[in-house]
């Protein structure tokens, strides 16, 4: 179809491109807040650990919108499909706990933990 136009017609061969080649990313959520994507390979499972600690309580886990919580092992790891295209894991805490990193506890990961974890830094090395 592209040979019939303009400029296209110009080229000796024409290879449509399903897009198996380009880039694929795992994106780690918390509620709407993305926290962190990672470049990942195609066809490789990856494994996070979902520890709680005493300010979060980990409710639900989601993997690509699907509830993947009971595959959390023992130790709290879940390891992901096989990745054949861009997912997503989607972490849910319970109300009234703090995601890891959430220093000024606001329930948000942010500028604003750093700039209160700088503060504490300051005050203690003093």
């Amino acid at each position: 179809m592209y040979s019939r136009f303009d400029g296209w017609k110009e080229f000796l061969k024409i290879v449509e491109m399903d897009g198996e080649d380009g880039p694929v990313y795992l994106t780690i959520k918390e509620g709407y807040n993305e926290r962190v994507k990672l470049a990942v390979s195609r066809g490789i499972n990856y494994t996070f650990n979902f520890m709680p600690n005493d300010k979060s309580r980990l409710t639900h886990l989601y993997y690509n919108n699907v509830e993947v919580t009971s595959s959390l092992d023992e130790d709290y790891n879940y390891t992901t499909p096989a990745i054949s295209e861009s997912s997503t894991i989607e972490v849910v805490y319970d109300k009234g706990s703090y995601p890891q990193g959430d220093v000024n506890e606001d329930g948000v990961v942010n500028v604003a933990d750093h700039v209160k974890l700088s503060s504490i830094i300051m005050e203690q090395s003093e």
